[in-house]
């Protein structure tokens, strides 16, 4: 008889995937840089100079590079991004590249030392 809990076992969510929609979202010098990188070769020290500086490591934006690229997530960030400027704006009166990277760093870098176990898929 099969185990009725058979199937994937349960993961730790990397929290820097958060910050890396949140940069992709706020900054438009951001997602194109991940954009104009795509077809760099890894050992380019051209490809994703920023991204990797902020704390990103190379596999993830190789990896979540075809969900920022489709046409319908290009268009959802550019006015997620006309959102955060307003409102940094409204806000802040911080200048179009906030977050800054050095904010960003500081939340991958706590984002990587963050974990949260997920149940398993359906649970």
């Amino acid at each position: 008889m099969a185990d009725a809990k058979a199937g994937p076992d349960s993961i730790n969510l990397d929290y820097r995937i958060t910050t890396l929609l949140l940069a992709l979202a706020s900054r438009e010098d951001l997602l194109k840089e991940l954009n104009d990188g795509q077809n760099l070769d890894d050992k380019d020290k051209n490809k994703w100079p920023r991204l990797q500086k902020i704390g990103f490591p190379m596999d993830m934006l190789k990896s979540s590079m075809y969900l920022f690229t489709a046409k319908d997530s290009g268009t959802a960030l550019a006015q997620t991004q006309k959102v955060m400027q307003t409102l940094v704006a409204i806000n802040d009166y911080c200048p179009i590249d906030c977050p800054s990277d050095a904010s960003l760093a500081t939340l991958t870098t706590t984002a990587a030392n963050m974990s949260s176990p997920l149940g398993l898929p359906g649970k």
